[in-house]
């Protein structure tokens, strides 16, 4: 677990090595392996979704009613654009989080009540590019 984590992660290779005990840098680790496991799988879900919504839109070009929805969705926000836009912003939180926590996990580095207020927040309207 460690090993291809810290293949993708060099910049905690050098932290205290694990011994038999329970430790997050482990959990997080084995979690973060698994996202990169399933991120083929992932992109594929996304490809489908996008052949979907094109196919959707083709058929909105004849068939009114199908257009009114397509139309009536992106009005909402609620299309396949927003969703993805959504799923953006999570990845980007979760991204800002592993930043911020795994240096006081690799580094054994002590958190206080302090570094509460300085943690990532999700904003769920933020560009997920900033």
């Amino acid at each position: 677990t460690m090993q291809a984590f810290y293949a993708r992660n060099p910049q905690w290779a050098d932290s205290a090595p694990l011994t038999t005990a329970f430790h997050y840098k482990w959990y997080f680790a084995f979690h973060e392996n698994g996202d990169q496991q399933v991120a083929p799988q992932v992109a594929a879900y996304r490809h489908g979704l996008q052949r979907r919504e094109a196919l959707a839109q083709r058929v909105a070009s004849v068939l009114p009613p199908v257009a009114l929805q397509v139309a009536l969705t992106r009005l909402a926000d609620t299309d396949l654009q927003a969703q993805f836009a959504y799923h953006d912003r999570i990845r980007a939180y979760h991204l800002a989080l592993r930043t911020f926590y795994y240096g006081y996990l690799f580094r054994d580095g002590p958190f206080t009540r302090d570094d509460f207020e300085r943690a990532p927040r999700f904003d769920a309207t933020a560009d997920p590019a900033s």
